[in-house]
């Protein structure tokens, strides 16, 4: 299972931080860095709930909601 985030800071009207990832599956390639099929389990886009302050900051929240719903996803799975 794989997850890919990302954020931008203050990118709607400069007043709204928008953040999202993509959780997928995908066959045992990847972990050799060739080619796979990958498929999309889950997403989400949207803004922050979070009032932050940084790249860093929106890109850690992105990254941290994304876990939180593999973590989800996987215990689903299981």
């Amino acid at each position: 299972m794989t997850m890919h985030s990302d954020a931008s800071l203050l990118n709607i009207r400069k007043i709204v931080t928008q953040a999202g990832y993509v959780i997928g599956v995908s066959s045992k390639e990847v972990l050799n860095n060739e080619t796979a099929t990958w498929g999309i389990l889950t997403w989400r886009t949207g803004k922050l709930e979070r009032v932050v302050v940084s790249t860093l900051g929106a890109e850690t929240c992105s990254y941290w909601l994304g876990l939180k719903e593999m973590e989800w996803v996987m215990i689903i799975l299981h």
